[in-house]
């Protein structure tokens, strides 16, 4: 299969997607004070701040089969978070439903899931979220 970016812009893997970027992003909110923070959510640290938003990309994929690291996950969005903050998931992988649910259940004692506010694509034999949201309870 070619990729083509007709309609998808050609991007990098990187650590720090916004990295350079945070100016222009900055022009479209100038009544927000932005702030951003790169962190690896599958290891415990210490918060010194906390977000209002916090965007997330494939939990399944770096947290397959392993509770430990999605407890690990919620835990440290948990912390990151003010009250009522949002995670907003991305997910590209064609997961099973079965990891989805396990996931939410995880999550489930310091996320509520907004079942409105998911997106799902029908590329896949089964729809899958392309996007989700959990609000911190």
């Amino acid at each position: 299969m070619h990729r083509t970016n007709l309609f998808i812009l050609d991007t990098s893997v990187m650590l720090a997607p916004f990295s350079g970027k945070e100016d222009k992003l900055i022009e479209h909110f100038p009544d927000c004070p932005l702030s951003f923070r790169t962190q690896d959510l599958f290891k415990p640290f210490a918060v010194d701040r906390t977000y209002d938003i916090a965007f997330v990309s494939n939990i399944l994929e770096y947290a397959k089969g392993n509770d430990e690291k999605l407890a690990i996950c919620r835990d440290n969005l948990n912390s990151l978070l003010r009250s009522d903050g949002v995670v907003i998931a991305t997910s590209f992988m064609n997961s099973s439903f079965d990891d989805f649910a396990k996931e939410r259940e995880i999550f489930s004692s310091s996320f509520d899931f907004i079942e409105d506010k998911a997106r799902v694509s029908p590329i896949w034999e089964k729809p899958v979220d392309t996007y989700y949201v959990y609000q911190k309870k």
